[in-house]
């Protein structure tokens, strides 16, 4: 009992441990919750007013995600596939990053991102020519500026043939991983304070010298946003080309799975499409019941793991929200789409095997997602529960015009459609005034104080 005791005051030290950001009715939400919104180096430049908005704003969301579970909005069929979609294309995006570019980036290099991602570094350089030239140039620069013997301000408006020079005299300013070339990052980040190397980069000799360090705005993130940004950076240092790369790798998978697909059964599968546009006189392709032919033709067309699919597989797969108004002129278009979504379907259970949706940069991403999902479903129910204008509201409209012109008859169901519109607005702004009446900030929290 004692035991049991001591856990739950050192769970509830840790929720009072936490700083409360903002309270709507009984809930409380965390600065936590808020850098879920927005990212804490874009909220620390903001101005007091802004931050307020955007505390509003995150609140909004909040009570509106909270007021769609309420109504069980999340299991309603158009929302549910909605968010199964983004789950499923988010997973397969985390796949192609994590795994596919994981093994292509140098280790080194994500550990060097890692490393110096938290700091700007103020750099000054001299440009020199990509020629024998430049390079002896370059060292004899370099040599007078270890013993002093000159400037780099007077280089730079002497030799450097970078534009800009003459009016920067050779300052680039604060420079954060990601903003330049590898070869130019990786000398700048290796050198000391005060410290004068030499760099060549396809733009030429660069004689370079850092003169002071500073945290950068990414020192501010969370460690999965500064762990996420660092590998993106990272990317930056991939030689080989990385089309190839990945359709060498999604034909490796097509073969691991024992993938086939049958051109032959697509040929008249595109033949039965052009058939049922003819047939019913349609002017357009997105007139063409494509599903439906799809969704009719009896044979196996395909083999994946296995197993044997028909045209239904893809038609579901279709459905999911990968694809809209699909329309196939010729096999060739119709192989291509087909095996685009067998690739990602095999990617899909691969990223599922490799728990990469555990990961925290994804469950960061979707959570978001989601939100925005169920934040713009709630808003379509509250939209959709505005009653329609009474007629009697149509016919006092109507007589309050100066002009009439036609008669209620004829305008009614125009009127309709206008006062409907601003029922909506008018309900909308009634929920967003509601959560900023009802809302405590933390206002010294948001001075900072």
């Amino acid at each position: 009992m004692l035991k049991n005791s001591v856990f739950m005051l050192l769970f509830l030290s840790l929720l009072s441990s936490q700083v409360w950001v903002a309270k709507y009715g009984e809930e409380i939400f965390y600065e936590e919750d808020l850098f879920r919104y927005v990212q804490k180096k874009d909220w620390m430049v903001l101005d007091l007013e802004k931050k307020r908005r955007v505390l509003l704003d995150f609140l909004k969301q909040e009570v509106a995600v909270s007021k769609a579970k309420v109504l069980g909005l999340q299991y309603e069929e158009k929302t549910y596939k909605k968010i199964k979609g983004r789950f499923e294309r988010l997973l397969v995006n985390e796949y192609y990053m994590r795994d596919f570019l994981g093994k292509i980036i140098p280790k080194e290099k994500i550990s060097f991102c890692q490393q110096n991602l938290k700091k700007e570094v103020f750099v000054n350089h001299v440009l020199l020519p990509l020629d024998s030239q430049g390079l002896v140039l370059s060292g004899l620069i370099k040599d007078s500026l270890l013993m002093r013997a000159g400037s780099f301000q007077g280089f730079a408006r002497t030799h450097s043939i970078d534009p800009s020079s003459q009016q920067n005299e050779g300052a680039l300013g604060w420079i954060s991983v990601g903003q330049t070339v590898p070869e130019f990052q990786d000398a700048i980040f290796s050198l000391c304070l005060g410290c004068v190397s030499v760099v060549a980069t396809d733009f030429g000799y660069h004689v370079v010298r850092v003169d002071s360090v500073k945290s950068s705005k990414y020192a501010l993130l969370d460690r999965a946003d500064y762990n996420d940004f660092a590998f993106r950076f990272a990317s930056g240092y991939i030689t080989e080309n990385l089309a190839e790369k990945a359709a060498a790798h999604d034909s490796l998978l097509l073969k691991e799975e024992g993938v086939f697909l049958s051109r032959a059964h697509l040929n008249r599968l595109v033949l039965l499409i052009q058939k049922e546009k003819e047939r019913i006189g349609a002017q357009t392709r997105k007139d063409v019941n494509v599903l439906g032919v799809l969704s009719s033709y009896p044979d196996v067309i395909a083999s994946y793991g296995g197993n044997l699919l028909t045209a239904s597989w893809f038609v579901n797969k279709i459905n999911a929200g990968f694809y809209k108004n699909v329309f196939y002129d010729n096999v060739d278009q119709m192989y291509i789409e087909f095996i685009t979504m067998l690739i990602r379907d095999i990617v899909f259970y691969r990223a599922l095997d490799l728990q990469l949706n555990f990961g925290e940069s994804f469950d960061k991403q979707f959570v978001s997602i989601e939100k925005d999902v169920l934040y713009k479903a709630f808003l379509k129910n509250l939209l959709n529960s505005v009653p329609d204008p009474t007629l009697q509201e149509i016919e006092v409209f109507y007589n309050n015009k100066e002009d009439k012109g036609l008669p209620l008859d004829k305008v009614s169901d125009s009127i309709r459609a206008v006062l409907l519109q601003e029922k909506q607005k008018e309900a909308q702004v009634l929920f967003e005034l509601n959560v900023e009446e009802f809302s405590i900030l933390n206002v010294g929290w948001i001075k900072n104080e």
